[in-house]
């Protein structure tokens, strides 16, 4: 009885390790390859303060919109100007495009920081002997 405990337990403990890890992979945040340089991505309050490698200062963006395609969009700060726009293809935010003002597009992937908790691939890992 002791053994079932213990397994069930150790099964409850993965299962939010993974789901928790799962749940921090879908947030617009931490560093992105934007075609040759990067960017860091850091939430602030109703936006998202953006970091270029090559340059001073930061931009802000906000969330637009999800289009019918599942793709989520964040565009930058300022309604009088032309704007960058992030364009995810999903709500994961791990790739897409990033246009620039001028129309010039780039690829976008996320960056994997190496001290982040990788989410499981193997939901039951355990296997009874």
């Amino acid at each position: 009885m002791r053994a079932i405990k213990v397994f069930l337990a150790a099964g409850l403990i993965l299962f939010i390790a993974c789901y928790a890890s799962a749940e921090q992979e879908s947030e617009f945040e931490g560093k992105y390859q934007v075609g040759s340089t990067s960017c860091t991505v850091k939430p602030i309050k109703m936006a998202f303060e953006v970091r270029w490698a090559r340059g001073t200062g930061f931009m802000v963006f906000f969330f637009e919109r999800e289009t019918e395609d599942g793709k989520y969009i964040f565009v930058s700060e300022g309604k009088d100007v032309l704007q960058d726009r992030f364009e995810f293809d999903d709500h994961q935010f791990i790739s897409g495009r990033f246009v620039r003002s001028d129309g010039k597009v780039f690829k976008v992937k996320k960056i994997a920081s190496e001290n982040r908790m990788m989410p499981c691939r193997n939901p039951a890992p355990f296997k009874g002997k």
